[in-house]
């Protein structure tokens, strides 16, 4: 029943915007009565959190396996791998309508920094243990490559809010951006970065 829920604001959310969807557009949407919906949710602000959470769980659990891989590929492959997930159609971009939400409500603000803190945490940990146990990776201790990738996991949750908003700042740059930021975490992860 939550997936049909969900699925139907993933729907309406796509053809209208966050912004323009209602709690009676999710009901239309999922063929359930409002009861069903409510006893699930209390509102679109739960409903949306839940969207972006089950959403953000995908990638942050391919981070979290890259991370306990031996050995642990390298970073311009799993971060690689996962901007092709965030890549999406012009239009249908959640992650960035939630973005703009975050500016005017303290709800949404408090998603956007809770799944950031989220992503930068899986990103650290992923880089900690390329650095630590990368095949082709510095081979750091564990403090310096938990210090190092605490250093470098702002810069990567850069280079993924960049890629996210390409549909709409880039749209026919998906090859040149991907080829950059591999160039930027060859760079930086290789054993000669500090």
């Amino acid at each position: 029943m939550i997936d049909r829920i969900t699925e139907a604001t993933l729907e309406r959310a796509r053809a209208r915007g966050l912004h323009e969807i209602s709690m009676a557009d999710i009901i239309e949407a999922s063929g359930l009565s409002a009861g069903a919906i409510y006893g699930y949710f209390s509102g679109k602000d739960e409903l949306i959190r839940a969207v972006a959470t089950r959403a953000f769980e995908i990638r942050l659990t391919a981070l979290a396996v890259a991370a306990e891989e031996r050995p642990v590929r390298p970073p311009a492959d799993v971060l690689g791998e996962l901007m092709r997930t965030l890549a999406v159609p012009r239009g249908s971009g959640l992650v960035v309508q939630v973005w703009a939400l975050a500016t005017v409500s303290d709800p949404m603000a408090q998603l956007a920094q809770e799944a950031y803190g989220r992503v930068s945490t899986a990103v650290a940990g992923y880089l900690a243990a390329w650095f630590a146990d990368g095949d082709e990776g510095p081979l750091l201790s564990p403090a310096d490559a938990h210090r190092r990738a605490v250093l470098l996991t702002p810069a990567v949750a850069g280079l993924l809010q960049a890629w996210i908003l390409r549909p709409v700042m880039a749209p026919d740059r998906d090859a040149d951006y991907e080829a950059s930021m591999r160039a930027v975490m060859t760079a930086v992860a290789g054993p000669a970065a500090h």
